[in-house]
């Protein structure tokens, strides 16, 4: 059950369990409340299983802090390091700060004395480079192509012609993985393998194929165990999942999951036909799971609106670009550019009221989900909701089609235009 609140805002959610009068990790009930500021942003959830969590934002509605969570963001809208804002100290060293590669112009080079193919490649902005001790590496079109994590674990990325991520190799202390990704011409993904030889030498090989409704993800094939995973939504124009159906092509069973969101759509719970808790997560503030719990046999990939976790990277695939929860960016360019804003690696100034289903960025963030979210009420005038969902699912609907006949290429010239 949920209920909107007057201003367009969840206020509830709720799943009443079998026995009213018990609450049993297998059966227990969903039940969520949240609180808003008059800006519109979430100011409290309150959560029956893991109880609530306040929310605190500055005057551009960036957020500071979501439960034991703070943050802090530098005039560019990037998040400070964690370590440096406690301590509020300067840092003497680089490694031991988040600092950012703004890309401006190198004060030791000059267009008037030296050889303009000296100039050092200073044109992409706003690419973390470190951030809670975690490196990043990227290449000259401001892609990441590598990323070190404290405890030894390495990614290494490589693109393809269309700028499209196309190989991803792993390195553990343990083993390494070398997975492949393909595309259709739309720039959807279609597959993703474990290319290893060994694994192929074993018959170990696992593939997942994805089939789209446009820039939805309908169904999923694991070749492994030969399963099927379907996806239902709010709507048509929704991309907010409610319900999974798996079927089994060797026992052509089939089975149906409920999935339980939050108040911007991030799923939090999955109950089966029979109202048992199947899985349950815990979030960070920008859409990282911090504990993932299979009460039974499980696959929940969603994350925040429209994003696909990879289990072998960690990043999430959202449609055209890659997102990495660990600092709340983009991993790749905004393909259309500074048409989605100055910070090209930007998601938002908080992930609690925003989403971004294609990852793209626009000027004008109405033209996507923010008025969704975000919409306001003025004085003595009362909203049509009505004609106020009518326009919504129009945008919605419009982009789709654009995307749907004229790809990418197609949302960039419409955004030219508006």
């Amino acid at each position: 059950m949920k209920s909107p609140s007057r201003r367009n805002k969840l206020s509830q959610t709720q799943l009443n369990p079998k026995d009213k009068n018990q609450w049993l990790i297998a059966s227990g009930p969903v039940k969520r409340s949240y609180l808003y500021d008059k800006a519109g942003n979430l100011k409290q959830s309150t959560d029956l299983r893991t109880g609530a969590t306040s929310y605190v934002y500055d005057k551009l509605g960036q957020i500071l802090k979501a439960g034991k969570e703070t943050f802090a963001f530098d005039p560019a809208h990037n998040l400070i390091d964690q370590k440096e804002q406690q301590t509020n100290q300067p840092q003497k060293s680089v490694k031991d700060k988040a600092y950012y590669d703004r890309m401006m112009a190198d004060k030791t080079w000059s267009p008037l004395k030296d050889d303009p193919n000296s100039r050092p490649i200073n044109t992409y902005a706003n690419r973390t480079q470190i951030y809670n001790n975690i490196t990043y590496h990227y290449d000259e079109l401001g892609n990441l192509i590598k990323r070190e994590k404290p405890n030894g674990e390495m990614l290494h990325l490589a693109y393809d012609n269309e700028n499209q991520l196309s190989l991803a190799h792993i390195e553990t202390p343990n083993q390494t993985e070398t997975w492949g990704y393909a595309y259709d011409a739309f720039g959807r993904r279609i597959s993703k393998q474990i290319t290893n030889k060994l694994a192929v030498k074993n018959n170990e090989q696992q593939q997942i194929r994805f089939v789209w409704d446009v820039a939805k993800l309908q169904q999923e094939l694991h070749k492994q165990n030969n399963r099927f995973f379907s996806y239902i939504y709010e709507d048509t124009d929704s991309f907010v999942p409610i319900a999974q159906t798996i079927k089994d092509n060797q026992t052509e069973n089939i089975t149906l999951n409920y999935l339980h969101t939050d108040q911007i759509g991030i799923p939090k719970e999955m109950t089966n036909e029979m109202e048992d808790l199947a899985w349950f997560a815990e979030y960070s503030a920008w859409g990282k799971v911090e504990n993932e719990t299979n009460v039974l046999p499980a696959h929940q990939p969603f994350r925040l609106q429209n994003q696909y976790y990879d289990n072998e990277t960690g990043l999430h695939y959202n449609l055209f670009r890659y997102y990495e929860p660990e600092c709340g960016k983009f991993v790749n360019q905004d393909p259309i550019g500074l048409f989605g804003g100055e910070n090209l690696y930007l998601f938002a100034s908080n992930a609690t009221s925003w989403a971004d289903f294609w990852e793209l960025t626009s000027k004008k963030p109405n033209k996507c989900c923010t008025l969704v979210y975000n919409h306001k009420t003025k004085d003595n005038k009362k909203t049509n909701k009505a004609e106020l969902r009518r326009q919504i699912r129009g945008q919605i609907a419009g982009f789709n089609r654009i995307l749907a006949t004229e790809g990418l290429a197609g949302l960039k010239k419409e955004f030219k235009h508006t």
